[in-house]
């Protein structure tokens, strides 16, 4: 076969055997400077003059992603030998990208926007929250619903599914938080933060959760047993929360920019962090408990360590707040997602953005990834 790259903003493949049109790709809003086949022949990369790079796959000529790679026009590219990366050349700089196969499947959940997406340990169920107050539950492997409810006032801000996959509570801006049963989303019991806002939430064990309103207090809630306590936070106005298995450690973070480690059994204060220099929008952990993400709201990621508490690096991955960090099961990568911009795969070490996600801008949609990263869920329209 043979590919071309026309001003039209199409990508065309031809027969070589009698010159017939065998296929045209996806339309792009630019043409390209240069196209590239992968070493099996499944992948077509093309070089646009608008600087940015588009993939396609070859068998159905459908866009699989796109990315801006150089501040004006991509004049080349190439493959690796084994296919996982692609080099570029702009007018002045070669960028090296890695390039991750991916299969999309598409479903129907909600009427409205998705506010919230979580998946269960196991990886079977998928939960979303719309913006219409609803929640549903749905299979990982083929989309299928399994339940929908309802009983929210406000706004979903947060879904968290407990250890053991056995419910999923969700909070919302009018101070209610919802426990429901999965996957059948049978309703267990409520609470509401007394006026005061939901910010976040988080499963201490299978059967506590801590809850976080945004007036500083801490709502420590069982729901199987429909009982919970108030304490006072003692760090001011909360904004986020964390939890680290082993040892049991809370970590919140502040509307000041402070960071606190907390004892998970008695919450109480165990160390204070260096703050921040704004607002902590959102916390992550790595899976191994060494490294706390801490995101201010100028878009940056800054790496700690939770041993010294100094912090190591910092990244700069979007230029708008963060929503959410989803580290990688070893840590060295994040997938980051902010107002407005795409999703990024960070390096949170050196900084450097590894992949830019998804073949279209999907604004402000939140993501979920399983928890051995091999499936990565996310809300569009």
């Amino acid at each position: 076969s043979l590919y071309t790259s026309g001003r039209d903003g199409f990508v065309r493949q031809w027969s070589t055997v009698d010159a017939s049109l065998v296929e045209t790709f996806d339309r792009t809003p630019e043409y390209g400077n240069d196209l590239a086949l992968s070493p099996d022949g499944r992948q077509l990369m093309m070089a646009g003059v608008g600087g940015q790079l588009w993939l396609f796959d070859t068998a159905s000529g459908s866009l699989r992603d796109h990315w801006m790679a150089h501040p004006v026009a991509v004049e080349r590219c190439a493959w690796s030998a084994d296919g996982l990366r692609v080099v570029s050349g702009g007018r002045n700089s070669v960028h090296l990208w890695d390039v991750v196969p991916t299969t999309w499947r598409r479903t129907g959940a909600h009427a409205n926007w998705i506010d919230r997406i979580a998946i269960t340990a196991n990886g079977q169920y998928v939960v979303s929250a719309g913006q219409s107050r609803d929640i549903a539950v749905w299979t990982m492997d083929d989309a299928t619903p399994v339940a929908r409810y309802e009983g929210h006032d406000g706004r979903l801000m947060k879904l968290a599914i407990a250890p053991n996959d056995a419910s999923v509570v969700s909070i919302d801006r009018s101070g209610v938080a919802q426990c429901a049963h999965l996957p059948d989303g049978r309703i267990i019991s409520r609470v509401r933060a007394d006026e005061a806002a939901l910010g976040d939430a988080a499963w201490l064990d299978e059967r506590t959760v801590l809850l976080i309103p945004t007036d500083g207090r801490l709502i420590r809630w069982q729901p199987l047993d429909d009982q919970h306590t108030v304490t006072d936070g003692g760090q001011g106005e909360l904004s986020t929360v964390a939890v680290i298995r082993t040892p049991a450690t809370v970590v919140t973070g502040g509307a000041d920019g402070s960071i606190v480690l907390r004892d998970a059994r008695t919450l109480e204060i165990e160390r204070r962090l260096e703050p921040l220099d704004s607002e902590v929008g959102c916390l992550a952990l790595a899976p191994d408990g060494q490294w706390l993400f801490a995101a201010p709201n100028d878009g940056a990621v800054v790496t700690i360590d939770l041993t010294s508490g100094a912090v190591v690096s910092h990244a700069q991955p979007h230029e708008l707040a963060l929503k959410q960090i989803v580290p990688s099961p070893d840590g060295t990568r994040l997938v980051t997602v902010a107002w407005n911009e795409r999703p990024r795969l960070v390096d949170p070490r050196s900084g450097r953005i590894v992949l830019t996600l998804f073949p279209k801008s999907v604004g402000r949609d939140p993501i979920a990834m399983s928890a051995d990263w091999s499936s990565l869920v996310t809300a569009g329209d």
